[in-house]
């Protein structure tokens, strides 16, 4: 049997849509899937085999996927989106503060704006009905299969990303944060043809390999932790309330 949650009534207006009267509850399974999405993943985990190939192994290969590792999921996700962005937890000079975001988006979670506003909405509903991955709603549910369906959370971002919004770089890099590989690509391409590495190996390390070592290192952190209820829970009362300014405002 799977729980539903009801999430408190004095916040339940942020998950909808600005000028929604009411947003009836949604099932999982009759959400439609993104089938860009879903592509897009199949895609990536095809050349991440692709790159496990002898002609394209090399320990250069090797470092270039720790490096950006590095970059990407340590210093953009997990300090630039989630600490810094989300959390507001420290300040940095805008300058470094868009240089992790930047980070972030070159990890192909998507711009800061909707990563920010999803995890904004996550503990504003943690383990509710409105949460976009409940973790009444199974393992599976919660760390993948939301990822490959349209949510009624994506509704709520602007409400809650006011002080994202407002600076223009971050606009541009939530709408084109994609294109950010392609100079990425180029850059490895040339690196590896340089270095005699190989271009096309450089590529297929450092870009559709690290998204799933992102993955798993997720996915283990979530069975070393205590249930996610409970851990929802305790993420909830640490969320800071103190306002973010315009619509980011999260009281």
């Amino acid at each position: 049997m799977t729980a539903t949650i009801t999430a408190p009534s004095s916040v339940q207006h942020l998950h909808r849509p600005r000028g929604a009267q009411h947003t009836p509850p949604v099932n999982a399974a009759t959400k439609q899937r993104n089938w860009g999405v879903i592509a897009f993943m199949a895609a990536l985990h095809v050349l991440a085999v692709v790159a496990l190939l002898p002609q394209f192994w090399s320990l250069t290969a090797v470092a270039t996927l720790v490096v950006l590792y590095w970059l990407t999921a340590c210093l953009g996700v997990t300090i630039g989106y989630h600490r810094l962005l989300s959390h507001r937890a420290f300040r940095v000079p805008h300058w470094l503060e868009r240089f992790f975001a930047t980070c972030g988006a070159l990890s192909c979670q998507h711009g800061p704006i909707d990563w920010v506003g999803l995890h904004r909405h996550h503990h504003k509903f943690s383990d509710t009905e409105p949460d976009h991955h409940n973790s009444h709603r199974g393992f599976w549910w919660s760390h993948m299969g939301w990822m490959f369906r349209d949510i009624p959370a994506m509704g709520a971002v602007p409400r809650l990303t006011g002080d994202l919004a407002a600076d223009p770089y971050y606009r541009w890099l939530n709408t084109y944060f994609l294109v950010l590989q392609l100079p990425l690509a180029g850059l490895l391409f040339w690196i590896g043809t340089v270095t005699g590495a190989g271009g096309w190996a450089l590529v297929l390390w450092g870009i559709p390999p690290a998204p799933g070592a992102r993955v798993s290192r997720h996915l283990a952190g979530e069975l070393r932790h205590p249930p996610l209820g409970l851990r929802a829970a305790r993420q909830r009362r640490r969320l800071p309330q103190q306002p973010l300014g315009g619509r980011g405002d999260l009281r």
